[in-house]
């Protein structure tokens, strides 16, 4: 029971480490935009 919960557990906990890596990435990268455009 354990090892076949387990299984399909870390399978969504790795999408969704994924997919807050690429929305967290997608909004420093869009919030350094503004910052650049703040400086300049």
């Amino acid at each position: 029971m354990a090892i076949s919960i387990r299984i399909p557990l870390n399978g969504i906990l790795a999408d969704v480490l994924a997919e807050t890596q690429t929305v967290v990435s997608k909004r420093l990268e869009s919030a350094g935009a503004h910052t650049i455009q703040y400086f300049h």
